[in-house]
């Protein structure tokens, strides 16, 4: 069979025998000695272990710095790929790019959500026109974020602040924009699918770091 390992990293010593790592494969109970070949072997990795001579340096490093991920705890790590790692995270921590991206995404959901529910609207039987849907349509990506801005430190209040300004980019279809919407209904929607597309990103992520760590299981095992 295909070996498969199974990691789990926790803050606390689950068996309380003060290692870093516990290794679990299948026995035969009544014959210790036998044991099942299925391949699964089970790690249990500890980050506040007290018997550094048992494991390898680099995974105690990488427990200390999976407790603490910070500047200092890095720059103690000899492992280069720790570093790295930490590089890696402060990138993204710090990366504008990420942070405009989520807010551009955020406030595109808003437009979208107001042209769904006009078009809900029409087939409902409000008086809404075509041209007004295909208005909204077309302005629902060339956002100007300065003027919401400017409207949001008005109104104190960001999706009326892009509520205005959808409706200045749609002259037409102004007065039908939020119609009989709240805020909550568009806001938490919003968050929903952001939250969506960010658990899938998270997924990916979590699935390429098993990976890692799997490969650094097999290493060290």
């Amino acid at each position: 069979m295909n070996e498969v390992l199974v990691v789990m990293i926790t803050p606390f010593d689950l068996f309380g025998y003060g290692l870093y790592r516990y290794t679990f494969q299948m026995k035969c109970e009544e014959i210790p000695e036998l044991k099942l070949d299925d391949g699964a072997t089970r790690i249990f990795l500890n980050t506040r272990g007290e018997h550094p001579e048992l494991v390898p340096s680099e995974l105690i490093e990488l427990l200390k710095y999976m407790q603490h991920s910070t500047d200092e705890v890095s720059g103690a790590c000899e492992s280069k790929r720790i570093q790295e790692m930490h590089r890696r995270v402060c990138q993204i921590r710090a990366s504008e790019k990420t942070e405009v991206k989520y807010m551009q995404t955020w406030e595109e959901k808003i437009l979208i959500k107001q042209e769904g529910i006009a078009e809900g609207e029409k087939k409902l039987g409000l008086d809404i026109t075509d041209d007004q849907i295909d208005e909204m349509k077309a302005h629902i990506y060339d956002i100007d974020y300065d003027l919401a801005a400017k409207y949001e430190s008005e109104v104190r209040h960001d999706v009326m602040a892009h509520v205005r300004t959808f409706g200045d980019a749609c002259p037409k279809a102004k007065g039908i924009i939020h119609l009989g919407a709240t805020s909550c209904y568009v806001g938490d929607n919003t968050d929903v699918i952001l939250m969506r597309a960010a658990l899938l990103q998270i997924k990916k992520l979590l699935v390429n770091a098993i990976r890692a760590t799997a490969d650094f299981a097999m290493e060290y095992k």
